[in-house]
């Protein structure tokens, strides 16, 4: 049996993801299923861009026997894919949750070559793919303020065991750019390990470029379940410019209004993905030739002491020691060493609304105010 397509529509039941157009050849007989230079369309809306719809192509051969597909290869190709509603009423309902938990938007490119299904001796159905390749285009995951300017591409080695899930992952992660919390990193590289018997996905010494510095770091993710995913982070940096981080844009647009210093430290946190307020962590920063904006929170501190002179925003160090909870960052210590004053104390930082609550010292040869005016600067600010 031979069976021309010519721009039929389609839309599968066990993967009801509307497609159009479809050309090609199938040629079905006892023994093969033959399909040749399939093509196909997403669906198409009224106000699409056509250079802006799905563009699939698929070609590959089954092998049968007693009526049963029992090996065979295929090779498909699908460009301009949205991440929306679509495709996630197609996916099952499994990975749906997944998929609407981390709420991802944007367009993919995915290229498989090679695709091979076979049967081993004991009757075991297996799907592996070699070098497969998913590319995110200008994508965002959770919100945009959470993740976004993700371009990057995937690429992996994967088998699955059919009845049972994945068997085996190994993958790199080439990100050119990506924002998180509208922090910009670039040239982000990160090879990807799936353990079977812990179902963990697991990332070693991870790398990135971050205003200037060097981001490098461990994570380990386990195999979602339902919407939830549990990670645990461990993060270094170094060098990295204390204007960008607090500008959160690229390194041209960062403007002389920023703090500047150079900062470095460590970071390590453990929750739940898609279980908001999981976090738990600790975190160590130490800064070097910081100079205050006089528009930051300390500046206008140090303005409203009439401390005016230009050394009296340069502090050679600054330690910070903090905890993450939930959401919220404690500051246990806080220490700035100065030409003209020290300032200490500690505080706490609201991540959900990005307000901090100060309660500084501060001693020096400059410093005459009673230490309750001071305190009622500094204190509270956000």
């Amino acid at each position: 049996v031979v069976i021309e397509c010519l721009g039929t529509d389609i839309n599968l039941e066990a993967f009801p993801y509307p497609i159009e157009n479809v050309t090609g050849s199938i040629t079905i007989t006892p023994e093969n299923i033959l399909l040749e230079n399939l093509t196909a369309t997403g669906a198409q809306t009224a106000s699409a861009d056509p250079q802006e719809i799905a563009q699939i192509a698929l070609n590959g051969q089954l092998m049968a026997s007693h009526a049963e597909v029992v090996s065979g290869h295929i090779s498909l190709h699908a460009h301009n894919v949205a991440l929306n509603d679509t495709l996630a009423r197609a996916l099952p309902e499994g990975p749906a949750g997944i998929y609407r938990a981390i709420s991802p938007a944007g367009t993919v490119d995915l290229d498989i070559d090679e695709a091979i299904f076979d049967t081993d001796p004991n009757a075991q159905r297996w799907l592996k793919f070699v070098g497969a390749q998913l590319a995110f285009r200008q994508c965002s995951f959770v919100s945009r303020q959470t993740l976004d300017d993700f371009d990057a591409v995937l690429t992996a080695d994967l088998s699955y065991k059919l009845g049972h899930g994945l068997w085996t992952a190994r993958a790199d992660l080439k990100a050119d750019t990506l924002r998180i919390k509208n922090r910009l990193l670039r040239s982000l590289r990160a090879p990807i390990i799936y353990n079977r018997k812990k179902t963990v996905f697991t990332s070693t010494d991870f790398t990135a470029d971050c205003y200037h510095g060097k981001v490098i770091g461990d994570i380990e993710l386990k195999q979602p379940v339902g919407k939830t995913a549990p990670y645990v982070l461990q993060l270094a940096f170094d060098n990295v410019d204390l204007a960008g981080i607090g500008a959160g844009k690229a390194e041209q647009q960062i403007s002389d209004t920023y703090t500047r210093g150079s900062t470095a430290g460590v970071f390590t946190a453990a929750g739940t993905l898609g279980q908001k307020g999981s976090g738990i962590g600790r975190m160590n920063i130490s800064i070097t030739d910081m100079e205050l904006a006089r528009r930051s929170l300390l500046g206008k501190v140090l303005t409203a002491l009439q401390l005016d002179e230009p050394t009296d925003f340069i502090f050679s160090s600054m330690t910070v020691a903090a905890y993450l909870k939930e959401s919220e960052l404690v500051l246990e210590q806080v220490y700035m060493s100065g030409e003209s004053m020290v300032l200490a104390g500690s505080g706490r930082l609201d991540l959900d609304n990005n307000e901090i609550e100060l309660d500084l010292t501060a001693s020096g040869k400059k410093i005459t105010s009673e230490p309750s005016f001071l305190e009622s600067l500094a204190k509270g600010l956000g």
